[in-house]
């Protein structure tokens, strides 16, 4: 019956497409799962597809939707990943890869953050200033961050950045299972972000603490420093539990009936923890503000003073952006 089917198929679009691209369309097909061609015999029968070419089906967004959600339904992954490929044969587009933007990106942040680091670890040396716990604590995120750099590294290595249907069963599972390890890359990736997060800005707060005295503005940053610390704990336990068992976050990604279960768990996760780190964010821009406006400087170096702790906007804009791909997604 299948043999049938895929007979009428390739009659079908080799009259809309023509005798150039049915070849290439006919070796699709063949090759091509049951499932997938289930999937292409019912979308091509529909009311709203029916009759268009080639080209038309390619720049067709409703379509590629369609059978992206027939395949995830009726397909394994593999097979769902395997049919995504032959689409991009099919349609003459080039696969997305995007390790050299990846691996420069974290190369260049990596490098400012460990030029700035050195920079305020020689000033404490050659100034002779005292050490505070904002010091210790800044020590501690240089060290977390710096391992986070390194399996980010190791992940645009082995699969992050490009097709997935390139890679084997294998190389997705390394990508998220370390080889040599119990734990998964991607929790490990996890793990250290909330972490990393929650002692920087611990770090900074810290900072604020030694140097306003002033006595209201100081209970407000030791209950900020509190929440904080409450947001990085809760969250970091979690992590633990955002997939029952564990190991389905690295080996449920073949089964179909788990993938749901792993992006709803990892979304319950990942967007509470980045919408109450935006409004963290934000608090502590405004809260160095209340008493920078009546330190006793001139117009001119109290604006420098006021830009200079505000920098912190960038890193709300890149909270933002995270918290709005992540609701997308």
């Amino acid at each position: 019956m299948i043999r049938v089917k895929l007979l009428c198929i390739l009659v079908t679009l080799c009259l809309l497409c023509g005798a150039a691209g049915a070849q290439s369309l006919s070796s699709v097909l063949v090759e091509s799962p049951k499932c997938a061609v289930d999937c292409l015999l019912g979308l091509l029968s529909d009311q709203a597809f029916e009759g268009k070419d080639q080209s038309m089906l390619c720049e067709d967004k409703k379509f590629a939707q369609a059978i992206g959600n027939c395949l995830t339904d009726k397909c394994t992954m593999r097979q769902t990943m395997s049919m995504d490929e032959r689409r991009y044969r099919f349609c003459g587009m080039k696969p997305t890869d995007l390790r050299a933007e990846f691996w420069i990106g974290t190369i260049i942040m990596a490098t400012l953050a460990s030029i700035f680091f050195a920079c305020r670890m020689v000033a404490k040396v050659v100034l002779s200033l005292p050490w505070g716990v904002d010091d210790s604590l800044t020590v501690l995120s240089m060290a977390f961050m710096m391992t986070f750099f390194v399996i980010l590294q190791i992940l645009i290595t082995v699969a992050l950045g490009g097709e997935m249907w390139y890679l084997s069963d294998y190389q997705v599972t390394t990508g998220l299972q370390a080889s040599n390890d119990s734990h998964v890359l991607f929790f490990f990736l996890e793990i250290f972000y909330i972490v990393t997060l929650a002692i920087i800005k611990s770090a900074i707060l810290c900072f604020f603490l030694r140097i306003f005295p002033d006595d209201k503005f100081r209970v407000m940053a030791k209950c900020t420093l509190v929440f904080n610390a409450l947001i990085g704990i809760i969250f970091f336990i979690l992590t633990f539990f955002q997939t029952h068992p564990l190991t389905l976050f690295w080996e449920g990604w073949q089964k179909k009936a788990a993938r749901r279960h792993i992006v709803d768990g990892t979304t319950r996760l990942t967007i509470p923890h980045g919408g109450l780190n935006l409004l963290l964010d934000i608090w502590m821009i405004v809260l160095p503000l209340t008493q920078l406006w009546e330190v006793g400087l001139k117009l001119k170096k109290k604006l420098g003073v006021i830009a200079m702790f505000s920098v912190g906007i960038l890193l709300d804009s890149n909270q933002r952006a995270k918290v709005h791909d992540l609701v997308k997604y």
